[in-house]
């Protein structure tokens, strides 16, 4: 599995290999490009992302863990993972580690991404406040119902609107310093003021000092008390991905982040070793094909080969002596047949060729 580190320095990057491969069961390749000098300046200028971008397409990579800080603008960082990913021919993943929240991952919320967290609950976000350092360990859920008529808050666009509780679009997350008024049934109040009071009417479940912000949710407004770093399952910003967010300063099995990039990468070894076992079957399989029609011979040859079946021969004819051979060769025999049975038949060639066994396989045109 190829690996490669965007923008760290070159001792961070070396102990952040030895950590992740203690964890995994495979040998890990990697690589660092973009390495960063200082602390003080970006290593990735705009001028060199060209030159760095075909480097690491060219080292073809499973995974790319980078370093948004070490880009000159968050825009850069985000336009060199999208050309690398436009480029690459294999299902390149990225992995943002950071050293500290801020500013490792709050320089991203300028593109306002898509926080995915391990509850499944999805909102974009760009204030750094609604980034919590530390665990949540409870708190309780309370809906707004008809406690106030409207918000009058300015939205990730920097707009100031007026919505009522019913209006505000569904996932949004609104940090709560960034409300300006609230219309209760009896008149406007300041924001501050009327979360003392909702609270203080309920018993004081919660303090003011927890809530960060309102969520809307399926059924309702929502306290909103703010998300705790291990929460964070991935990021999205446009179409571009961040699976994982991983702190190098927590880098440990028991951290919830690092165990699940950890898990992720496992799995995706898995599954590269089962489909190159079954890419090697299919590879030593012996295909002996009989047609009539030299164009679907082609086609045919053309079909298989794409799905790793190499090992084609074109023949004349299919004879009885050789079917009764104990051997793991496959005979395809093309011949007319009426077009009632045709699907029946495409599929009975799908699965036989999925089981390098002796057979006789008709595909009727």
């Amino acid at each position: 599995m190829q690996l490669i580190g965007i923008g760290f320095a070159r001792s961070y990057w070396i102990s952040l290999i030895k950590l992740l491969q203690n964890q995994v069961s495979h040998q890990l390749n990697t690589e660092l490009v973009g390495e960063s000098h200082s602390v003080l300046n970006p290593g990735i200028l705009s001028k060199e992302s060209v030159d760095i971008t075909e480097r690491i397409v060219k080292l073809k990579p499973d995974w790319a863990l980078f370093s948004a800080s070490a880009f000159e603008t968050p825009e850069l960082c985000l336009n060199l993972l999208q050309e690398v990913q436009k480029i690459s021919k294999k299902n390149l993943r990225f992995v943002l580690a950071i050293d500290e929240i801020n500013p490792g991952l709050t320089i991203l919320l300028k593109l306002q991404p898509v926080f995915e967290l391990v509850n499944k609950m999805q909102f974009k976000i760009s204030d750094p406040d609604l980034l919590l350092t530390h665990h949540i360990r409870s708190f309780p859920r309370i809906r707004l119902g008809n406690d106030f008529r409207t918000l009058d808050y300015t939205d990730n666009c920097g707009t100031l609107v007026r919505q009522s509780p019913s209006e505000v679009p569904l996932n949004t997350l609104i940090p709560f310093k960034n409300i300006q008024k609230i219309e209760t049934l009896k008149a406007g109040t300041a924001p501050e003021k009327w979360l003392n009071d909702f609270l203080l009417e309920r018993d004081n479940v919660a303090h003011p000092d927890q809530v960060v912000g309102i969520l809307r949710e399926t059924k309702g407004c929502y306290l909103f008390p703010g998300i705790p770093f291990n929460s964070i399952l991935s990021l999205k910003i446009n179409k571009t991905k961040i699976e994982h967010v991983i702190r190098l300063d927590e880098c440990s099995i028991k951290n919830p982040p690092f165990k699940r990039f950890i898990e992720n990468m496992e799995q995706e070894h898995r599954l590269w070793l089962s489909a190159d076992k079954e890419k090697a079957k299919r590879a030593s399989v012996h295909i002996h094909c009989s047609g009539k029609y030299p164009i679907i011979n082609t086609l045919m040859k053309k079909l298989l080969k794409e799905i790793g079946y190499n090992n084609f021969e074109l023949i004349s004819e299919i004879k009885n002596e050789e079917l009764k051979q104990k051997n793991s060769d496959i005979y395809l025999k093309l011949n007319n047949f009426p077009a009632n049975k045709i699907r029946q038949k495409h599929i009975e060639l799908l699965f036989s060729l999925s089981i390098p066994s002796r057979s006789l396989i008709i595909l009727f045109f």
